[in-house]
C-alpha cells in the first residue's frame, strides 16, 4: 500500500463525542436580556414564532422584544446588525439555515449570543447543536434561557470571474457535484417533501464523472485529484440520520475535509453505509482529513454550496475557520 502523501497536522480529537461541543458551557444566570428577533417573515409559522417569543419574554419579566423581519432582498444580516444597534444583548433567529447563517455573520466576535428557533427545510445547524426541531416551545426556551457556547465559524472565499466573494458557513461548504445536487433540487418538490426532495437530485448526480481539481492544504504541496466533490465543514449531521463527518466537534478549531473521489458507482454503497451507521473506518472513494484550511481550484468553473446556498461558476474556493467566533444558545447535555 502506498504511503499517504498528505502531511497531516497533529490535531487531537476525542474518540467518541455524543455532544458536539468540547469547551465549557456558560450557564444563563439571572440576566434580564434585551431580546432582538430576526424573523423570517414569509415562513408559515412566522406569526406563531413571534407570539411565542413575546409570551415567554413577558413570562421572564423582560422588556418586550424588538422584531426585525427579513425581506426578499435582506435575509438576516442587516436585521441582526439592527438588533445590535438597538442595544439587544440576545438575538434569536427564527427561520432556516440561511436566516441563521446571515444572523451569525453579523454576530461574529460580538459576544452576543444567537438563539435559534428552527423553521426551515433541513435546519442543519440546529440539528448539529442537538436543538429540538419539532418542539417550538422547547427551542424557544433554550434560545432564551439555555447555556451559551462559543463555536467555530467557517469562512469561504470564492473567486467568480476574477472577483472574490466572502461567505461564512456554520456547517459545511462543498465544491462540485454536491453543490450541483442542491442547485438541481426542485423547489416545488422541496416545499412538499422537505429534505427528501434532495434524494431525487442526488440520484441524478451520483453517476456523474469526477472532475480534475488541484487541492492544497497548509504545509503540503498542491495535489492533482479527480473528485466528485470536495467538502469541508466543522460539523456534519444532515437529515436522514446521515453523518458526513462522524465525530465532528463544532468548536475544536479544525476543519473536517472530505475528498469524494468515487470512480465506480458501486463505491456509493459503502459510502452510504458509512454515513448512515456513523462509521469511522475508511472506505474506497473517500478521504477524510483534519486540516486548518484548504484551497481548491477546479479544471473548469464549478458550483459551490455554502450551507445549502449555491454560487455558480466558481473558479477557486479557499476555506478557513474562525475559532470560537460565535456564541450560540444550547441545551446543557444532561438536561
Amino acid at each position: 500500500m502506498l504511503a499517504d502523501p498528505i502531511q497531516r497536522l497533529p490535531f487531537v480529537r476525542r474518540s467518541a463525542a455524543r455532544f458536539p461541543i468540547a469547551g465549557e458551557l456558560r450557564p444563563p444566570g439571572e440576566v434580564a436580556h434585551r431580546v432582538g428577533v430576526v424573523l423570517h417573515a414569509t415562513k408559515p409559522d412566522a406569526a406563531e414564532n413571534e407570539t411565542l417569543i413575546r409570551s415567554l419574554v413577558a413570562e421572564a419579566g423582560w422588556a418586550d422584544p424588538e422584531v426585525f423581519p427579513t425581506t426578499a432582498a435582506s435575509y438576516g444580516e442587516e436585521q441582526a446588525a439592527a438588533a445590535l444597534a438597538a442595544g439587544c444583548d440576545l438575538v434569536i433567529a427564527c427561520g432556516g439555515d440561511g436566516t441563521v447563517r446571515m444572523a451569525a455573520q453579523a454576530l461574529r466576535h460580538t459576544g452576543v449570543p444567537l438563539g435559534i428557533i428552527p423553521s426551515g427545510t433541513a435546519n442543519i445547524f440546529a440539528r448539529n447543536l442537538l436543538l429540538p426541531l419539532r418542539d417550538r416551545r422547547a427551542a424557544a426556551r433554550i434560545a432564551l434561557h439555555g447555556s451559551t457556547a462559543p463555536v467555530d465559524l467557517g469562512g469561504a472565499t470564492l473567486t467568480v470571474r476574477g472577483e472574490a466573494e466572502e461567505h461564512v458557513f456554520l456547517v459545511l461548504t462543498g465544491i462540485g457535484n454536491d453543490a450541483a445536487t442542491v442547485l438541481d433540487t426542485d423547489e416545488r418538490l422541496k416545499q412538499r417533501l422537505g429534505w427528501f426532495a434532495y434524494a431525487a437530485a442526488a440520484a441524478r448526480h451520483a453517476l456523474r464523472a469526477p472532475v480534475p481539481m488541484t487541492v492544497t492544504y497548509p504545509a503540503n504541496p498542491p495535489r492533482e485529484i479527480r473528485a466528485w466533490s470536495v467538502i469541508a465543514g466543522s460539523c456534519g449531521k444532515v437529515p436522514g440520520g446521515i453523518e458526513i463527518f462522524p465525530g465532528a466537534i463544532i468548536d475544536d478549531g479544525v476543519l473536517d475535509v472530505m475528498e469524494v473521489t468515487v470512480g465506480n458507482p458501486l463505491q456509493w454503497l459503502p459510502i452510504g453505509a458509512k454515513g448512515l451507521l456513523h462509521l469511522r473506518a475508511g472506505v474506497p472513494g473517500l478521504r477524510h482529513l483534519l486540516m486548518p484550511g484548504l484551497s481548491v481550484v477546479p479544471e473548469r468553473p464549478l458550483p459551490v454550496q455554502v450551507d445549502g446556498d449555491v454560487i455558480e461558476e466558481v473558479d477557486r474556493l479557499e476555506v478557513g475557520l474562525d475559532h470560537r467566533a460565535l456564541e450560540v444558545r444550547v441545551a446543557t447535555p444532561h438536561q
